[in-house]
């Protein structure tokens, strides 16, 4: 929001968004390792801030992943404990 030239694509002003809800877009998008490519980072900070929001995402796909495996182990070993 400091420097709105740091993205290309987001001033595009045919969708009427404003640029608080352009970036919310772009950082959802990246986060959930989408990435269309309709607004793109320019400058170096840009870039870095990109890849942590990129690298953020992929550790939460971990840990929902982990947790689910987790439980489905769990729920499976105490429905063998009760079998036995």
């Amino acid at each position: 929001m400091i420097d709105p030239s740091s993205f290309k694509g987001i001033l595009d002003a045919s969708h009427g968004d404003t640029l608080l809800e352009q970036l919310m877009y772009f950082s959802y998008i990246t986060l959930l390792t989408i990435g269309y490519g309709d607004i793109v980072p320019v400058t170096a900070i840009a870039r870095k801030a990109t890849i942590l929001i990129g690298l953020i995402g992929q550790i939460y796909l971990v840990i929902i992943t982990s947790i689910i495996v987790g439980k489905y182990i769990n729920q499976l070993a105490q429905t063998n404990e009760k079998t036995i």
